[in-house]
């Protein structure tokens, strides 16, 4: 059974052991029923951490990325200011009155 699927029929199960047993319980039906709920906590945990940490490499990487394409972009303006400059100005014609 694949890990997805694993969950809800470990509940089931561990609820089918609960519905079983007479009252008061079994010591290690209720640690196996705990322990469940605490590996549960732990990778809800775990998710959220890696998402977390997912997103501020993606965040790392976009800024990174935008710095040096914004260097790119202020050298290309600023060799086509150069260039304006040194381009020769032509004298409009005169025109005869």
């Amino acid at each position: 059974m694949p890990a997805a699927q694993a969950g809800p029929a470990v509940r089931k199960d561990l609820e089918g052991l609960v519905s079983r047993l007479k009252p008061g319980g079994s010591p290690d039906v209720e640690t196996a029923v705990s322990r469940y709920a605490e590996f549960n906590q732990i990778k809800a945990q775990i998710i959220r951490l890696s998402r977390e940490n997912t997103s501020v490499r993606s965040l790392a990487l976009s800024l990174n990325q935008k710095r040096k394409v914004m260097l790119m972009c202020q050298d290309a303006l600023a060799a086509l200011e150069q260039a304006i400059q040194q381009e020769p100005i032509a004298k409009p014609p005169v025109s005869p009155r």
